[in-house]
């Protein structure tokens, strides 16, 4: 059953679609019913995460290398689980042993994250790469563990972000990682990612280090695409040969062109905002630079030109007004139902007739059952156990074996295998 995304399609500037992976997304998107905007975004994060460590771009003081976190946002049947198993096969061709090595799925604590490029100890794997892309389906899932009290999730995954040379926790026994290079991919619906982000993931820098993309479906193939075209010869081998020769690369310079295309944009780009957006935004000259460095590897070149400065600056306009509209529907200071709800029950079990006051009376008796059921649907909410005979029935918050176990690290998910 498809579930249209309820945010308006949006198109990426024709200009985006720079270079080999720009020509690859654009022939690929006549074989699959989705937009074009994802597979571009999720190739140019893989290709990346393939890269490994070595490649940077220089901001000031700041070190930016080839990571980048991406959410691609659609409803149920709208492209999204296509747009990534098309730029999964592609990497298939281009480098098998990477993909089926550095792809990895689900995020469910700190540790586990750590632990899936944690340096090598006598009598364990010797052979982990550091440069890996953990793929995670649901968004809601991780975004749910970030809000229990002690995850380190969301701090270790700022810092993968930033690009740390050392990640590192303390727990009974210690886990750390000496220069790993961690792409995220995250997968949602908007309603999803906004009834869980964590309430300060604006302010604390966690939403505004991902891209965002928006998956909708613009053609219908019943019998799917063409398989051969996604995979054209004349690309993959380009990409092949470009991606070996970004593993040798260090600093990434920026040309006297494209000097001038950044002067020329870049008091829009830092331009300060009010509200939410404004603090989304606040990371965007970040954002274009790494965009604009992955442009210029997957071209095989040392140096950004003005053409790959002025696709990534077309990306990132993309992905803010994907946020643009995303966060019109957070009114100021105010958390949606679910939000309200969940935040009630932090404090002790309630009943309909409590959370009928929480609202102020101004949701009915029906709304806030539905509320309740799709909550319990998703196992955010069990009824109070023992509750019976003519007592009130009480709803409380439910912690999920996923959410509760610390030990439920990375490495145990299945790596992605050649289909």
């Amino acid at each position: 059953m498809r579930h249209r995304c309820t945010i308006e399609n949006l198109k990426m500037a024709g200009d985006a679609f720079q270079g080999p992976l720009g020509e690859w997304a654009l022939q690929a998107s006549e074989q699959y019913e989705g937009t074009p905007e994802p597979l571009l975004l999720t190739t140019l994060v893989m290709f990346g995460a393939a890269t490994g460590r070595g490649a940077f771009t220089s901001i000031g003081a700041d070190l930016h290398r080839s990571n980048e976190f991406l959410c691609v946002l659609g409803g149920t049947g709208t492209g999204k689980g296509q747009s990534f198993s098309m730029a999964r096969r592609l990497f298939e061709e281009i480098d098998l042993d990477w993909t089926k090595r550095g792809l990895h799925s689900g995020l469910s604590s700190g540790e586990g994250l750590i632990q899936l490029v944690s340096d090598p100890e006598p009598g364990g794997p010797q052979d982990r790469l550091k440069n890996v892309l953990v793929f995670e389906s649901e968004a809601s899932r991780p975004l749910r563990v970030m809000k229990r009290e002690g995850s380190t999730l969301s701090p270790i995954l700022r810092d993968a972000w930033d690009g740390r040379e050392k990640l590192e926790v303390l727990t009974l026994k210690a886990v750390k990682s000496t220069s790993p290079l961690i792409a995220v991919l995250l997968h949602s619906t908007p309603e999803e990612l906004l009834d869980t982000l964590p309430p300060l993931s604006l302010v604390n820098g966690f939403l505004n280090r991902f891209i965002l993309a928006l998956s909708s479906p613009i053609r219908e193939l019943p019998f799917g695409g063409e398989a051969h075209k996604i995979l054209p010869r004349r690309l993959v081998e380009i990409l092949k040969a470009n991606l070996a020769s970004a593993r040798r690369k260090n600093e990434i310079g920026i040309s006297v062109d494209a000097r001038a295309v950044w002067e020329r944009h870049y008091s829009k780009i830092i331009a300060p905002e009010e509200g939410a957006i404004g603090e989304y935004k606040a990371r965007g000259r970040a954002h274009i630079r790494r965009l604009s460095m992955l442009f210029c590897l997957a071209e095989g070149l040392d140096e950004v030109q003005a053409s790959h400065l002025q696709a990534a600056i077309h990306a990132w306009n993309y992905s803010l007004e994907v946020a643009r509209r995303l966060l019109d529907r957070l009114a100021p200071g105010k958390p949606n139902p679910k939000q309200t709800i969940r935040l009630s029950l932090e404090s002790g079990p309630k009943t309909k007739s409590d959370l009928h006051g929480v609202f102020g009376r101004n949701k009915s008796g029906t709304e806030i059952a539905d509320l309740l059921e799709q909550m319990m649907r998703s196992g955010e909410v069990e009824l109070e156990p023992g509750a019976g005979g003519r007592a009130a029935v009480r709803y409380r918050l439910k912690l999920t074996n996923y959410e509760f176990d610390e030990s439920n690290e990375l490495e145990d998910a299945p790596p992605f295998v050649n289909s």
